[in-house]
């Protein structure tokens, strides 16, 4: 399990938009109709799974609007440096399209109406070993002991797990496709990953992290 302050958004997104050079690229959210045409036709993969958000144990959707409330995960590609923006539904489910390569949940940003946006470290990475297939990456859970000041400011701690839920979501994602395999292949999360990735150091150490976690499932 790891834990991880709610932060300001802001300071960090301009040393990470500098130091990439650009904005992060949206993802946009594939249906399941998309799916066999796209793993036919690109050199991408799919990539599937859930972010469960919950606060104080009660599960919290994600609304829309620029006054609702939404959780952002944004992903980095260690391979090339690549900041991509993940899109999920409003229950947090998933269906990105990725190029093979090893990739770190950097951060998570939360958007709250009453307090504007801040963020999260969940320390969180996976892998998409090939083109031209598709992957179950699992759920991440965060729990996010949510605490109010006077005037409606956001602070607290999160706390994030993965779990298995292929048998559920495989037959959710799968449904009409059946040619298309769905492999398991679940994000790992360790608290050594660095908070930061933006020097050459740090890549390399978030990649010699997740390698060795990765070889020895």
């Amino acid at each position: 399990m790891t834990t991880s302050a709610l932060l300001p958004a802001f300071a960090l997104f301009l040393v990470s938009l500098f130091a990439s050079g650009c904005v992060p690229e949206k993802q946009g959210l594939r249906t399941e109709a998309n799916w066999a045409g796209l793993v036919d036709n690109t050199n991408t993969s799919i990539v599937v799974g859930r972010i469960e958000w919950l606060e104080k144990g009660e599960p919290k959707n994600m609304e829309k609007g620029l006054m609702g409330f939404s959780v952002t995960p944004q992903l980095l590609r260690l391979e090339d440096g690549t900041r991509i923006m993940g899109e999920i539904n409003e229950v947090g489910r998933f269906v990105w399209q990725l190029e093979p390569g090893t990739y770190v949940i950097n951060r998570i940003n939360y958007r709250d109406a009453w307090s504007g946006n801040y963020f999260f470290v969940p320390k969180v990475g996976f892998r998409i070993e090939r083109s031209e297939a598709a992957y179950y990456v699992g759920t991440l859970k965060a729990d996010f002991a949510i605490e109010r000041d006077l005037i409606g400011g956001v602070s607290g701690i999160a706390r994030f797990t993965i779990e298995d839920e292929f048998d559920n979501a495989g037959k959710i994602h799968s449904e009409g496709y059946r040619s298309i395999e769905v492999s398991k292949r679940l994000m790992v999360r360790d608290e050594n990953l660095p908070t930061t990735i933006d020097t050459k150091a740090d890549f390399q150490l978030a990649i010699q992290i997740l390698n060795a976690v990765l070889m020895g499932m």
